[in-house]
């Protein structure tokens, strides 16, 4: 069983192992030697060959390429504000093009996405973890406010993001963010889904709306919600990562890999969890 787990996670990205597959209590153990600082010596399977390309410091597995621990922890000093402004503008400004396009094609004349709803538990005042989906995080990075919109409209000079802020005495609403991509938005703030239509035009028949439907969307009057050939079209270029993003993912990695290396000071030191 362990040698059929180790082939169907590692067979198909071409790679072997010297000396085969490993057991099942080390079958992760690829992974971690591919992020260490000297990778061992991979050989592809005569099916990944031709796309096979090795890399001087870093390790190969088939057509996949993946960093090293050094590169992780040496990629220079993180961006700047300013930096990661730029970043972000060229980041939208090819989302704005390539969803034109996409809008075009589908005869939509905008875009509506929502952030995402928080969902109770049953006979309970309290919700489960909340997580904004990636359609509506590749737009606006927001990770934790549930029932905000981004309107794209390709007539607009900037996308339009209702920012959510609930009055009431049982929630602490985030505040209207402030940072690097703040300028790259018009940005209202809406204190439900009722005022956050508002905030949008009176016509949005021909509006596509993305995002997890809620009982209010009835009232909206899109033209379509989630449609099929719109989503697959939006999704399929978010394989292909921006610099932004790359950015991102960098910098998420540094600093996961700053915590690891925190924690094995610890340990060695003789810390507990």
């Amino acid at each position: 069983r362990a040698d059929r787990v180790a082939r169907s996670r590692y067979g198909r990205l071409g790679a072997r192992l010297p000396g085969g597959f490993p057991p099942r209590h080390r079958r992760h153990e690829p992974v971690r030697l591919a992020l260490s600082a000297d990778p061992p010596a991979w050989t592809p399977s005569p099916s990944a060959r031709k796309g096979w390309r090795p890399s001087s410091g870093t390790t190969t597995i088939g057509v996949m390429r993946t960093e090293t621990t050094a590169e992780i922890l040496s990629p220079g000093p993180p961006p700047t504000r300013d930096e990661w402004t730029t970043l972000f503008s060229a980041h939208l400004e090819q989302l704005m093009l390539r969803t034109t396009t996409v809008l075009e094609n589908a005869a939509f004349s905008g875009l509506l996405l929502h952030s995402g709803t928080e969902h109770y538990v049953f006979r309970d005042d309290f919700t489960y973890p909340f997580k904004v989906h990636a359609t509506f995080k590749q737009w606006a990075p927001i990770s934790a406010v549930p029932d905000c919109f981004v309107y794209v409209d390709p007539d607009r000079d900037r996308p339009l993001l209702i920012f959510h802020q609930p009055q009431d005495f049982w929630h602490r609403a985030a505040p209207v963010p402030d940072t690097y991509w703040s300028d790259s938005f018009e940005i209202r703030v809406a204190t439900d889904r009722a005022s956050a239509r508002g905030h949008l035009p009176h016509d949005l028949s021909r509006v596509a709306f993305i995002g997890e439907a809620f009982p209010e969307l009835t009232t909206f009057g899109v033209g379509s919600v989630n449609p099929q050939y719109l989503l697959a079209a939006l999704d399929y270029p978010r394989a292909r990562k921006s610099p932004y993003e790359l950015a991102c993912l960098r910098e998420a990695n540094r600093l996961g890999a700053l915590g690891h290396q925190a924690a094995a000071v610890a340990f060695a030191a003789g810390a507990s969890e």
